[in-house]
């Protein structure tokens, strides 16, 4: 089983959680923090959840 990878909105700015706590990355736009977040998830095998 796989780490779920959240993106959500805090403080103006994208940011990808690793697991729902870890910060992963932070992005200025939506469209950024989603292809990061997948990426991160096919790599890891895991799922991408976007909180939004």
């Amino acid at each position: 089983m796989g780490i779920d990878h959240h993106v959500v909105a805090q403080g103006g700015r994208w940011v990808v959680r690793i697991a729902g706590r870890t910060v992963a990355s932070v992005h200025q736009t939506r469209s950024a923090a989603i292809e990061a977040a997948r990426r991160l998830a096919k790599v890891s095998g895991g799922a991408l959840i976007v909180d939004c």
